[in-house]
């Protein structure tokens, strides 16, 4: 028995990483291929395939009678396209497949023959800088799905496929302000000063934040009793006329800690508290962050809903007189989608290699420009658009030192591409006659930007409450 014909969306990049701001950032490629794959020959009225993201948010207010429900919708993006008309190559088995040149000029909606064979489908798409990235709440979600859909000839089921895109945001290594240390030192006159450090402001779903305690008291008898860190997730939902706002508060995740007396420290107990001869107090605690999406959520800012985390610290602590004070702290933190360390490193310039880059030897046969665009426009067809990610750029200057350049460009698997034949006449290998298949991209690549609003410095709250 023959398999059933069968219809897959491939995405590139997955997820799709948006790096900036929605103000300032610009954008980011999807890149992908819709492949068919048939076992017999079939008719075939359309092939399509749509994005289409949307923002959704809902809750209710009152009980009873008095109830109320507000729910709130709107389309982010809608896009579609028809790969029918255009030009159709089997991949597998070309000699059992027809050629569909005469097929594609025949009549809109009219059945057209396939045979057996795979039929890949190149697409891509800028996506606005401005989107908001996918998110999963309580109350409200914004999602982007791609569904492709195959329409065959009455008494014929159609093919479909449907499959979810993930929409994420990231910062840039210009965000130098976030990616600092997050440093909170103060004191509570005249009983203690403390210090609390982590190594960043920025954090992924999944890591842990390693806080640094010091404490230091400042009046003889004063002793830290415990000291408690937890992630506090903010999420305000609104509607469009901005009358009716849900706000929802809820903590991620906690540790608490409680610290023993420096007698029981010096006799051996088994603790990671540290004390020195002046009775300051060191130690760590280490604050898991979940994983997105069902326990917590990345930072995002959209027309329904803002959300936004703190790092809070509460310290307990007793004075010379056996009171017992509070001390709260709280720090803005940013939680987003992760590998923001890698994407603030750049690229290792190699060297080239056969066994896995693509080496393309430029002249002024081979650029179909002037020769004074021929550095950008080669540039151009090799940033990562499309075919991979230019390694080795060659430095401005006049266009007789282009001919002694060579590009390395490290090619993905599967890209989407449109073969283009390039003869290399590099000085190297001027006795050579070879060709290569070169990918060439058609989309721009904008520089990423990415400007997040510096949080403002950590606020300390002191409460005394009880004695002892």
């Amino acid at each position: 028995m023959k398999p059933a014909p069968a219809v897959e969306i491939v995405v590139f990049d997955n997820p799709l990483v948006i790096r900036g701001n929605a103000d300032e950032a610009a954008g980011s490629l999807l890149r992908g291929q819709l492949v068919l794959r048939l076992h017999d020959t079939i008719k075939i009225k359309s092939i399509n395939l749509r994005l289409k993201g949307r923002e959704h948010v809902f809750w209710s207010e009152g009980f009873g009678n008095h109830q109320s429900l507000f729910r709130e919708k709107r389309d982010l993006i809608d896009h579609e396209w028809s790969f029918l008309d255009s030009a159709t190559t089997p991949v597998a088995s070309p000699s059992a497949s027809p050629s569909l040149s005469s097929a594609t000029k025949q009549k809109k909606n009219h059945a057209h023959p396939f045979g057996p064979g795979e039929y890949v489908y190149d697409f891509d798409l800028v996506i606005p800088g401005d989107l908001p990235e996918t998110t999963h709440t309580e109350h409200g979600h914004v999602t982007y799905k791609l569904k492709a859909v195959v329409e065959r000839t009455t008494f014929h089921m159609n093919m479909v496929h449907e499959t979810v895109l993930p929409v994420k945001r990231q910062p840039l290594p210009s965000s130098t302000e976030w990616l600092q240390s997050l440093v909170i030192e103060d004191s509570w006159e005249p009983y203690i000063t403390y210090q609390i450090n982590a190594p960043s402001k920025i954090y992924s779903d999944g890591t842990t934040i390693p806080l640094s305690l010091n404490f230091t008291p400042q009046t003889k008898g004063v002793r830290v009793l415990a000291a408690s860190a937890l992630l506090k997730e903010y999420v305000r939902y609104t509607t469009s006329d901005r009358f009716s706002v849900r706000r929802l508060n809820q903590v991620i995740t906690r540790v608490d800690k409680h610290f023993q007396p420096p007698s029981a420290t010096r006799e051996g107990a088994n603790t990671d508290d540290v004390y020195d001869e002046t009775g300051a107090l060191r130690a760590e605690i280490a604050l898991k962050v979940p994983q997105a999406y069902r326990e917590v959520q990345y930072d995002a800012s959209t027309n329904f809903m803002e959300i936004s985390h703190k790092l809070k610290v509460l310290i307990k602590l007793r004075d010379h007189n056996r009171k017992v004070h509070h001390i709260y702290i709280a720090a803005p933190v940013c939680i987003m989608h992760g590998d923001f360390e890698e994407a603030a490193t750049l690229p290792p310039y190699i060297r080239a290699d056969p066994d896995h880059t693509l080496l393309v030897g430029t002249s002024v046969g081979d650029v179909d420009s002037p020769a004074a665009s021929a550095v950008p426009y080669v540039a151009s067809r090799f940033t990562g658009a499309s075919a991979g990610l230019l390694q080795t750029v060659p430095s401005a200057g006049d266009f007789s030192d282009l001919m002694h350049h060579r590009f390395v460009a490290t090619s993905h698997p599967g890209s989407p591409a449109i073969s283009r034949r390039a003869s290399l006449s590099t000085p190297e290998q001027s006795s050579l006659d070879q060709q290569l298949s070169v990918t060439e991209s058609s989309a721009t690549v904008s520089p990423p930007v990415f400007g997040l609003t510096p949080p403002p410095p950590p606020y300390s709250l002191v409460v005394t409450s009880g004695s002892r």
